[in-house]
């Protein structure tokens, strides 16, 4: 027996991979990076209008869309798709059913194995107290010339925040808040009876865990609201709109680094004029960009970052060397990690390695 990480090494194919986007972050094109870090694979990148052309130029057997829109057509037309895989954890863009019956897997990299988490957290913290510190307003006091000493924040010690999804995100958020800002914290599961990780159980700071249906109840009592529950078109569209934000505590902070879609634009800026919510610090939109001539522009004690919450050198490093190994799975004939999807006939027909003392195992006369 060989562990499959070396039978992987041994036997990868090189693998035709299209990026929906041209460069790595702020960093490399993708393109310099099958030099080094993708070997042996070939890349092709393209801009983001430029998909539908790109695939059926380069016919690629490996799809990375990020967060472009990938419907049912672009994956009927590329014959040679056999493989989407997500840089990140978000597929709500691409039509899965579609890519299940085409025959195609769909797999996206778990926030808790490549630093998203702890990226995502860092910043979830950083737009709780921009928000709550007035950041913005103090910014441009200093600017102008006025009087010091002013704008009076509010702290994070002591206070109680709601953090809505506790999956890997949640944990990371609840771990800085809990342990270094001493925050109480509730949690909203979609199921309350998994009850809380055994990582937390003995912690003093998790006070209290819900299950959705218990959400009002949750929200009263929070100072701050962290939204990093899944986007569900079905389910969660416009969660947080106004019936929702009449029950939170009056003065709250609503942070949301999940989806756009969670809430409705309209209702958070008549509870934000209102002085129902104290504030808002929003990493993603409904339509990103937000448009210029958006009425939450001129919203009150906003902080408004541009879906940069995972855009950092933890997730860059860790994302990357997890997507090379995972795309190095596929391409040696293993399921790759995280997948989605099982397509009864797949393109691409794949073996799940055995466990052997709970490490991945492979034949090495099948590899």
């Amino acid at each position: 027996m060989e562990t499959l990480a070396t039978a992987a090494k041994q036997h990868v194919r090189p693998l035709r991979i299209l990026f929906c986007v041209k460069r790595f972050g702020d960093h490399k094109p993708w393109e310099s990076l099958s030099r080094t870090v993708l070997v042996p694979h070939v890349i092709e990148a393209c801009m983001p209008n430029d998909v539908e052309e790109a695939l059926a130029s380069f016919q690629p057997e490996v799809l990375v869309p990020w967060w472009i829109p990938i419907p049912a057509k672009y994956l009927r037309d590329t014959p040679s798709l056999k493989f989407i895989q997500q840089f990140g954890v978000g597929v709500e863009n691409i039509d899965i059913s579609a890519a299940t019956e085409q025959g195609i897997w769909v797999a996206r990299l778990a926030s808790g194995a490549t630093g998203n988490a702890d990226t995502v957290a860092e910043h979830t913290v950083m737009l709780m107290l921009a928000t709550a510190r007035h950041l913005l307003q103090a910014h441009r006091t200093v600017q102008e010339g006025q009087v010091v000493g002013r704008p009076h924040g509010a702290g994070l010690m002591g206070k109680t925040v709601c953090i809505v999804g506790f999956g890997d995100i949640g944990h990371a958020i609840a771990r800085r808040l809990g342990y270094g800002w001493g925050m109480k914290i509730t949690a909203v599961r979609r199921r309350a009876e998994d009850g809380i990780p055994a990582a937390f159980a003995e912690k003093e700071f998790i006070h209290k865990l819900y299950g959705m249906n218990q959400l009002d109840q949750a929200l009263a009592e929070a100072d701050f609201t962290v939204l990093a529950i899944k986007y569900d078109p079905a389910e969660t569209h416009h969660l947080f709109s106004k019936p929702m934000f009449d029950k939170m505590k009056r003065g709250s902070i609503l942070v949301n680094i999940a989806r756009g879609g969670l809430i409705n634009s309209l209702d958070l800026l008549e509870a934000l004029k209102s002085g129902q919510l104290g504030g808002a610090g929003l990493d993603v939109f409904e339509e990103e960009p937000i448009p210029a001539t958006h009425p939450l522009q001129g919203a009150p004690n906003v902080v408004f970052t541009p879906h940069v919450g995972a855009a950092g050198d933890l997730f860059y490093e860790g994302g990357l060397k997890a997507f090379k190994e995972n795309v190095d799975r596929f391409a040696s004939g293993f399921l790759p990690l995280w997948c989605i999807n099982a397509p009864k006939s797949p393109k691409e027909a794949l073996r799940q390695p055995a466990l052997e003392n709970g490490i991945l195992q492979v034949e090495a006369s099948a590899a």
